[in-house]
C-alpha cells in the first residue's frame, strides 16, 4: 500500500477520448506488488501526472504532482489478527486449488527444459496478454524480494513493516495529510481518510504517456463523498450491515444504516477494527518495559517472521511470569510442489522446530506452535510441541558448527549456490532418516548449480520446492536471531544461551537475500573449470553418504577416488570452450 501527496487538482479536458486512443499503448498491472514497483519506477526524477478514470465523468479529474518525490509511505502487513485465520485459510486453499489444476493440466513431458530468462529494460507500457483462466500461484519469496528491493532503493526510508494490518496505517497517514492511497484492500473504503483522502485500487491503474509526461489512469474513490451522497455520517454502519449479509446491496445496507441502530456490542467490536489498531502482545510488552523503539527493532524484518514475533510477549529481566503454555500460529507459504505428494515443507521440519524453540528466548511462556500447511489437497494445522530452550542450546551449537563446516566443504561455489547445497543436505538428510527414496546426485547437482539443461518433471519441481522450503526456514531463523540481538537489553539471557545464539547468528550471517537464493544464475559462470569438476565429485556424495546435522564428514576417500577422474576431465575439456561441463559431471557419475 502506498500514499502519495496530491498537490493540485484541475478539471479534466478530453481525458476520455485520449484514453481510448492510447488504450493499446498501456499496460494493466497484474498485481499489487508489481504495480507498486511500476509506480516507483515511473517517479525517476520526472514530473508525474496522476489522472483519474473518465469512466465516471463527474469524478474525472487530473491530479498534477509537480514534485518528483511524492511518495510518503509504503506499508506492509506485519501481523494479521487471529480473527483473520479463516480468511487466510481460504486464500491458501485457493492457491492449492490452482496448484491442483496446474498438476492436472501438465504431465512431465509437457515441461521440457528450464529456459534461461531473457533480460530486457523495464517498460511499463509493454502490452501483456489477458490473464489466464488459471489462477497464478505466487512464488515463494516474491513479496520478500520486493520488500528487500525497496529497502535497498531510494524508497528505503518510506518502506516499513507495521505491527498490524497496513490498511489502518494508510488511513492514519491520509488523515494527517491529504493523500492518494493505492491498495488492493477494499476495507480502506470504510476507514476514515479525512476530508480529502482518496482510495485507488491497484487493479484499476493503467499507464500511458501524453505530451512526454508519464500518467496513471485510475478510478478514484472518496469515502467522505460517498458517505455524503448516501446521506450517512460515515460508512461504518453500512459496512457493518454488508458484513452481516454479503449478498445485501449497497442501497439496502445504506437504508438499514439510516433507520436501524446496530447491535451495540457487535457494532462497537466491528467499528473498533477500523478506528484504532489493537496493540500486539509484542508491542505492548515492550512498552511496559520502557522500550518505544518498535520501528527500529523491526526494521528490515520479513513479514513472515514479524507475524510470529508480534505474537510474543517480551519477558523482562525481572519478569517472573509462570509458564502459561501459550500457543503461536504460523501459516507456511504455499510452495509450487507436487500436490499429489506430501508438502515440500516436510523435510525442513527439524529446522523449523529449532526456530520455534529459539523464540522461547523472547517469550518462555510459549510451549507449542500451530503450523498451517498443505495436507493432501487441503490446509490444516499441526500442533508442534516445543522443547524448552535450555535443552536446545546444544542443538544450536551443533547446527552452527554444521553450517560452518558445510560452508567450507562447498567454498568453491558462489554464495547462493553454496547455501542451496546446504539446503539439499538438509532435505536429503531428512529423507534418509525417514528411509525415503533419495533424489539422484545429478538432480541435486543441477538444482544447486542452476543447470538449464535439466529436463523438468514434477519430481524435479517437488525437489526444488523442498530446497526452497529449507532455505526459507534458514532465512526466518537468521531474522529471528537478529530480532533477539536487538532485544538483548530487555532479555534475561544466560551467558551460555547468549553464546550459542551468537554462534548460530554468525554462521547464518552470509545467507544471501531471498531473491539471490531463488533466482536463476548459472553458478558455473563464476567458477573455474577445475572447481566445477571438483564440486561435481563433492556433490555426488550428497546422495550416497549419510551425514546427519552436526556430523559433517570430510569424505577424503570419496574425493581421492574421484581425483583421477577430475584430472582426466580437465584434460579432456581443455581447449573445448563449447563443451558442456555438466555433461562431464554426468559422465563422472556413471
Amino acid at each position: 500500500m502506498m500514499g502519495c501527496d496530491a498537490v493540485r487538482e484541475t478539471e479534466s479536458d478530453g481525458v476520455g477520448e485520449q484514453r481510448e486512443r492510447e488504450r493499446e499503448g498501456r499496460r494493466r498491472s497484474s498485481g499489487g506488488v508489481t504495480l507498486l514497483l511500476e509506480l516507483l519506477l515511473r517517479q525517476g526524477g520526472v514530473r508525474l501526472t496522476l489522472t483519474s478514470s473518465h469512466v465516471t465523468p463527474k469524478n474525472a479529474v487530473v491530479v498534477r504532482v509537480s514534485a518528483p518525490r511524492v511518495l510518503r509511505a509504503i506499508f506492509f502487513d506485519g501481523f494479521l489478527p487471529s480473527s483473520k485465520k479463516n480468511e487466510r485459510v481460504s486464500r491458501l486453499q485457493q492457491s492449492i486449488d490452482a496448484l491442483r489444476q496446474l498438476r492436472a493440466n501438465h504431465d512431465d513431458k509437457q515441461f521440457g527444459h528450464l529456459q534461461e530468462p531473457v533480460e530486457h529494460p523495464f517498460d511499463v507500457h509493454t502490452k501483456i496478454p489477458p490473464p489466464s483462466k488459471t489462477k497464478a500461484i505466487t512464488p515463494l519469496g516474491f513479496v520478500s524480494a520486493i520488500f528487500q528491493f525497496l529497502l535497498r532503493s531510494r524508497f528505503a526510508l518510506a518502506t516499513s513493516v507495521v505491527p498490524g494490518e497496513a490498511d489502518l496505517f494508510c488511513a492514519q497517514s491520509a488523515q494527517t495529510q491529504p493523500a492518494f492511497v493505492f491498495t488492493g484492500d477494499s476495507d480502506l473504503l470504510v476507514h476514515s481518510l479525512g476530508l480529502q483522502g482518496v482510495v485507488a485500487f491497484f487493479k484499476d491503474v493503467t499507464f500511458f504517456v501524453r505530451n512526454g509526461i508519464s500518467q496513471l489512469t485510475f478510478l478514484k474513490f472518496h469515502p467522505k463523498e460517498i458517505a455524503d451522497k448516501l446521506r450517512l455520517p460515515d460508512l461504518f454502519a453500512m459496512a457493518y450491515h454488508v458484513n452481516k449479509d454479503i449478498h445485501r446491496s449497497i442501497p439496502d445496507a445504506a437504508a438499514l444504516a439510516k433507520k436501524e441502530e446496530p447491535n451495540l456490542r457487535e457494532y462497537r467490536e466491528f467499528k473498533r477494527l477500523y478506528v484504532s489498531a489493537t496493540e500486539t502482545e509484542f508491542v505492548s510488552s515492550l512498552k511496559s518495559l520502557g522500550c518505544n523503539e518498535i520501528t527500529g527493532i523491526c526494521y528490515g524484518m520479513d513479514t513472515r517472521i514479524t507475524e510470529l514475533v508480534f505474537q510474543l510477549r517480551v519477558m523482562g529481566q525481572s519478569d517472573n511470569t509462570s509458564q502459561e503454555g501459550r500457543r503461536l500460529y504460523i501459516f507456511l507459504p504455499i510452495l509450487i510442489d507436487n500436490p499429489r505428494r506430501a508438502s515440500a515443507h516436510q523435510p525442513s521440519a527439524p529446522i523449523r522446530h529449532i526456530l520455534y524453540s529459539i523464540l522461547q528466548v523472547i517469550d518462555p511462556s510459549v510451549s507449542s506452535v500451530s503450523e498451517y500447511d498443505r495436507k493432501g489437497t487441503s490446509i490444516a494445522p499441526s500442533i508442534i510441541t516445543l522443547e524448552m530452550v535450555d535443552g536446545t542450546v546444544q542443538r544450536l551449537i551443533e547446527l552452527a558448527q554444521w553450517i560452518d563446516g558445510a560452508q567450507q566443504s562447498y567454498k568453491v561455489l558462489p554464495p547462493a549456490a553454496r547455501w542451496r547445497a546446504l539446503a539439499v543436505v538438509i532435505v536429503l538428510d531428512s529423507k534418509r532418516e525417514a528411509e525415503k527414496k533419495l533424489q539422484s546426485p545429478s538432480s541435486a547437482r543441477a538444482l544447486i548449480l542452476n543447470d538449464k539443461e535439466i529436463l523438468l518433471s514434477w519430481d524435479m519441481l517437488h525437489f526444488k520446492a523442498e530446497i526452497q522450503g529449507a532455505l526459507h526456514c534458514l532465512s526466518l531463523m537468521k531474522q529471528a536471531l537478529i530480532f533477539i540481538s536487538r532485544l538483548e537489553l530487555w532479555l534475561a539471557l544466560e551467558a551460555e544461551k547468549l553464546a550459542a545464539l551468537e554462534q548460530l547468528r554468525s554462521a547464518l550471517q552470509s545467507l544471501p537475500p531471498i531473491a539471490e537464493l531463488y533466482d536463476y544464475v548459472d553458478s558455473t559462470k563464476a567458477m573455474a573449470t577445475s572447481d566445477t569438476l571438483e564440486i561435481g565429485v563433492e556433490l555426488d556424495c550428497l546422495g550416497t553418504t549419510g551425514r546427519g546435522l552436526g556430523k559433517i564428514e570430510k569424505r577424503k576417500a570419496k574425493k581421492r577416488k574421484g581425483a583421477a577422474l577430475v584430472k582426466q576431465m580437465i584434460e579432456n575439456h581443455a581447449g573445448r570452450p563449447g563443451s558442456n561441463l555438466f555433461d562431464a559431471l554426468t559422465e563422472m557419475n556413471e
